[in-house]
């Protein structure tokens, strides 16, 4: 029996493709095929070729970390629902909690294992940064705990921070002796997107803040090295999904690139660790289990872009404070991610994909020229103006997307339960 290969076949390429679509298409142009991207780019219906780009990969670990969020104005409540958390499988916690004393951190921390999961704490300025780290250093040594390998983030918005650049001084200078594998900035690129922002602006948002910390920091005496590993930044996911994928693919390379320009000494400075969260800009108030199935697809394209700390919000986060069943399966989401579908590994599943290669290469174009017009008008401070309004824009073109119903909601503006009554919620969503 003679053997078959590939050679049998006649090879076919993107002009033949294209010469059977426009038969199927008859009187319809092909453009009717092109999706104009709200990025600022058009994605064509087929790629038969590209290049196959670098991306830096996730930062050491082979498993993202399963961030939860902690609420409450009740210290010891918050630590039972961490503690709830930790034990439901979450390997990270992100306090948002009235801390006002040493007390209140030690109360906080009970029985919580900071040695072995990721820490997170919210704050509102430098003043309140520094007198966090005082306080976990203190808790720190009582405990025994090495606090130079302790892991996690103080969210510390960076461009308030660097506004005062004497106490941001001495958060840089305390971290530099105590924390160095802590995060003490934050550029917080999620609400970039939570306020309607497109990818291209979540990345030059981001490039653009962090950079400016970068020079700031290193303009006043410290090395690049040492404060380009304080930085951790945060993104929100967007319902698209292989756009989404993108995005966190093409920040860390152009992060890299940026971080390059200022010639550090060590090669890991160019590393970034980004923490993704599922979108609450996205997220409904009508249907609202619907929104748990979207928190899928966006963990995922986070997952697949490499991100390396991931929370998927509750699905009634829009208009009630979490439960312990909202919170188990918000968790549960990524456990089946991982456990289930496998998308673990330290490397880029998305390198070599035709269209995703395509893709993050447009997506690179755009927020790369929109990153050099906020420096080119100096800095994201100076530009904030600037960026606004392109944030609006593109917040209002969703928005009536949405009306129009060329963006589908489900729930929302397709497929409705017309028996739910309506629940009051957030009005800077898209419902």
């Amino acid at each position: 029996m003679k053997k078959l290969t590939l050679d049998e076949f006649q090879s076919a390429g993107y002009e033949d493709w294209k010469r059977l679509a426009l038969k199927e298409l008859r009187d319809q142009p092909f453009e009717t095929l092109v999706w104009k991207n709200e990025n600022g780019f058009e994605v064509d219906p087929y790629y038969s070729e590209s290049q196959t780009g670098t991306s830096q990969l996730r930062s050491k670990k082979d498993v993202w970390q399963i961030c939860q969020t902690i609420s409450d104005t009740y210290i010891k409540t918050a630590n039972i629902k961490a503690l709830q958390s930790l034990n439901g499988g979450a390997s990270a916690i992100r306090f948002k909690a009235n801390i006002t004393s040493q007390n209140d951190l030690n109360a906080l921390l009970n029985e919580i294992g900071i040695a072995y999961i990721s820490t997170h704490f919210t704050v509102n300025s430098n003043a309140e940064a520094l007198q966090l780290l005082q306080w976990l250093a203190v808790y720190c040594k009582e405990n025994a705990i090495d606090t130079n390998v302790l892991n996690g983030s103080i969210d510390n918005d960076i461009v308030r921070a660097i506004d005062d650049i004497e106490s941001c001084k001495q958060v840089i200078a305390f971290a530099k002796e105590h924390f160095t594998s802590f995060k003490v900035f934050t550029v917080n690129a999620a609400n970039v997107h939570n306020r309607g922002g497109n990818a291209s602006q979540d990345i030059a948002y981001a490039l653009s803040a962090g950079n400016e910390f970068l020079h700031a920091a290193t303009e006043v005496g410290f090395s690049l090295d040492e404060v380009a590993a304080m930085l951790q930044f945060n993104f929100a996911t967007d319902a698209s999904y292989f756009i989404e994928i993108a995005k966190y693919r093409v920040f860390r390379n152009l992060w890299a690139a940026v971080v390059g320009e200022y010639k550090p000494s060590k090669e890991s400075s160019k590393q970034v660790f980004i923490h993704a969260e599922t979108s609450s800009y996205l997220q409904t108030t009508r249907d609202a289990y619907n929104n748990l199935l979207r928190a899928t697809t966006q963990a995922m394209s986070a997952a697949i872009g490499m991100a390396d700390s991931i929370e998927v919000l509750c699905h009634d986060e829009a208009y009630a404070s979490p439960s312990e069943i909202s919170l188990r399966l918000a968790r549960n989401v990524q456990h089946l991610l991982i456990e289930e579908s496998y998308l673990t590994g330290n490397e880029d599943f998305a390198s070599g994909s035709h269209y995703q290669e395509a893709i993050a290469k447009e997506l690179t174009n755009s927020s790369w020229n929109l990153f050099l017009e906020i420096e080119k008008q100096g800095g994201i401070r100076k530009a904030a103006n600037y960026l606004n309004d392109l944030i609006e824009q593109s917040a209002a073109a969703k928005k009536q997307a949405v009306q129009d119903g060329k963006r589908v909601v489900v729930g929302v503006n397709k497929y409705i339960n017309k028996n739910e009554a309506d629940v009051e919620g957030s009005t800077n969503r898209l419902s």
